[in-house]
């Protein structure tokens, strides 16, 4: 019956509940039934309470997965690496220790699982049929959506671990990979976001080096994701650069002065930095390091990379962005992403030359599917390294320290008031 579903996930703990949740529709099919008409199944409402919970629960295996994941990666390279020449060519202790790595995640995301599922059971027994319906009707895509992610991370740490020994990497500059500043979105952190970037590190591999910067403000349950993600990740703490504005909606923020300083002063500590890639509330605070790099008046960049981003109001900014800002930039945006429907062309507006990549999915980093990802990613590298090589050999990118004022502005253009500058 879950056929399709069990190749996806690997994981018996998950068998287990969907084998609960589908027993009716099963003995009803002595013929057997395709993974597609048993999510079908699913979509119609035939679910009670603790077998959707348990579904629920299952959700949370891909992405505690990819996170584990990403570590078994690191630990099969190496390993790999560090065998002799001869051994180098032999596939078959590399394949050993992958499938080690990552049978020791399926252990451990399947004790969170059963944690989980126990909990969101118990909180089933006080469900209305009618909420309990509502559920399962939405299961049919998120499982949908989990099984993919669960088998792009499979794919992407197998084609990882079992590349042929790199040759020394390119880079723009000698004696060092590109260096990469990365924002997280809103009620989020710096693991969540490794596991949402994955495929583009393993794209990059060892021509990157990624600065993850998480948030300095924690994200409490008034921020409006906060639900969403500790469902997903419910041992985590999340956090965010700004928050929303008394009554004003999720593009406009406050605190925004403090927070540009932070990051300004933590890209200084960072530095060299070559640019900066950001996820949605990250990507509006890297438009203003951006802005303040292609005037002079904060750290160098050479380049932006925005992820699901939008054109967020802030007081007093409006004059800021009267000019085009000169840094190149490259606008990543799913075609049903809601969220940038609207601003994510404005946004894109605030660039002299801006560099534009939709796919097919939704509001996250990168598209669900582990081929369009994959291909997305290469796009964002090839960009990275566009832009980083058109300014070598500029000075100023590789001292830290140095804020430049050779470029003419008048004070008007900052804040168009002549007050202080921001």
């Amino acid at each position: 019956v879950s056929h399709n579903f069990i190749d996806a996930t690997c994981l018996p703990q998950t068998l287990g509940c969907l084998q609960k949740a589908l027993a009716a529709f099963a003995e009803r099919r002595s013929g057997g039934a395709t993974g597609d008409e048993a999510l079908e199944f699913l979509s119609e409402g035939n679910l009670d309470a603790p077998s959707a919970s348990l579904l629920a629960a299952s959700l949370h295996a891909p992405q505690a997965i990819a996170v584990l994941a990403g570590s078994a990666v690191e630990t099969v390279r190496h390993a790999r690496n560090a065998l002799g020449p001869e051994e180098q060519a032999g596939k078959g202790l590399r394949l050993q220790m992958l499938e080690r790595s990552i049978s020791e995640a399926w252990v451990t995301c399947g004790q969170a699982l059963e944690s989980a599922a126990a909990g969101l059971a118990s909180d089933a027994a006080t469900t209305s049929p009618e909420v309990s319906a509502s559920t399962a009707a939405s299961l049919r895509e998120c499982i949908r959506d989990a099984a993919r992610d669960a088998m792009a991370t499979v794919d992407a740490i197998a084609e990882h671990a079992l590349r042929p020994p790199d040759d020394p990497p390119e880079v723009c500059y000698p004696g060092r990979r590109l260096r990469v500043a990365v924002l997280h979105g809103t009620c989020s952190n710096s693991q969540v976001m490794e596991m949402q970037l994955l495929h583009l590190r393993t794209v990059c591999g060892d021509k990157v080096e990624f600065l993850f910067i998480q948030g300095h403000l924690p994200a409490g349950p008034e921020n409006p994701q906060h639900r969403l993600m500790s469902t997903f990740f419910p041992d985590q703490l999340f956090w965010q650069y700004v928050t929303y504005g008394p009554a004003q909606g999720p593009n406009f923020y406050s605190g925004f002065e403090q927070a540009q300083e932070t990051l300004q002063q933590k890209l200084r500590e960072l530095a060299p930095v070559d640019g900066v890639i950001g996820f949605s509330q990250g990507s509006n605070l890297a438009l203003h390091l951006a802005g303040r790099a292609s005037i002079g008046t904060g750290a160098p960049l050479s380049f932006v990379v925005h992820l699901a981003g939008t054109h967020a109001e802030t007081h007093g900014y409006h004059a800021f962005f009267k000019e085009p800002f000169s840094i190149p930039s490259l606008h990543v945006h799913g075609r049903i992403d809601k969220f940038t429907k609207d601003k994510g062309a404005a946004l894109a507006h605030c660039y002299s030359s801006p560099e534009i990549i939709m796919h097919s999915g939704d509001h996250r980093p990168l598209p669900a599917s582990q081929a369009e990802a994959s291909e997305v990613a290469s796009q964002i590298l090839a960009f990275m390294e566009s832009a980083v090589s058109a300014r070598k050999g500029d000075p100023d990118l590789e001292r830290p320290d140095l804020v430049r004022m050779d470029v003419v502005f008048d004070r008007f253009l900052l804040t168009g008031s002549g007050g202080d500058m921001v």
